[in-house]
């Protein structure tokens, strides 16, 4: 993912000014090792993520949130960047793989 790309979403949608100590890059991160591991609630999630936040943090600075941290994030922040991110992150893999076969906007 390129860098500031969740960055300029974030401002775009007005997501970053909720933001307080959860980012929007750590939410992007949380959700994609959620689909990635097929977690199966948000104790789950957050229990994982903790456990590895070294790691995690290596992911750019992403830290785990917590349960309170994650529900709100996902109750409040507007969907519609996530929505944006995955069509900017189609269209960037698109340009970067011409002729790949996959999605069109």
């Amino acid at each position: 993912m390129p860098v500031g790309m969740v960055r300029s979403l974030a401002t775009e949608y007005g997501v970053d000014k909720k933001s307080r100590s959860f980012r929007p890059w750590s939410h992007v991160v949380c959700l994609l090792y959620c689909q990635l591991t097929h977690c199966i609630g948000l104790n789950d999630l957050c229990d994982a993520l903790r456990h590895h936040s070294a790691k995690l943090f290596a992911v750019r600075g992403a830290t785990p949130p917590s349960r309170n941290g994650l529900s709100n994030a996902n109750r409040e922040r507007n969907a519609d960047m996530m929505e944006a991110l995955f069509w900017k992150m189609l269209e960037h893999l698109q340009n970067q793989f011409p002729g790949s076969t996959g999605l069109a906007h």
